[in-house]
């Protein structure tokens, strides 16, 4: 589930470093693909799993990604400005 996201850990990691690079608009665009990737399949997930308790907990990280990938994208708008 997480493959996309070990694949940008670092821009993630040295995020700072990544907004001010030269690619940045490019690496940023892999960081909230990533992101989206994982939220799907924590949707998907959550759909076939018949514990509530794990749904929810599926459905907390799902919302978890969502956020991550628009503070991202209002991070990089801003480093625009």
């Amino acid at each position: 589930m997480y493959e996309k996201l070990n694949a940008v850990a670092a821009s993630m990691q040295n995020f700072k470093e990544t907004l001010s690079a030269p690619d940045c608009a490019a690496r940023v665009a892999a960081i909230t693909e990533a992101l989206d990737e994982a939220a799907r399949e924590l949707s998907d997930a959550a759909r076939s799993t018949t514990s509530a308790q794990e749904r929810a907990g599926m459905q907390k990280m799902y919302r978890g990604m969502i956020a991550a990938k628009r503070i991202v994208a209002q991070l990089h708008d801003l480093s625009l400005t």
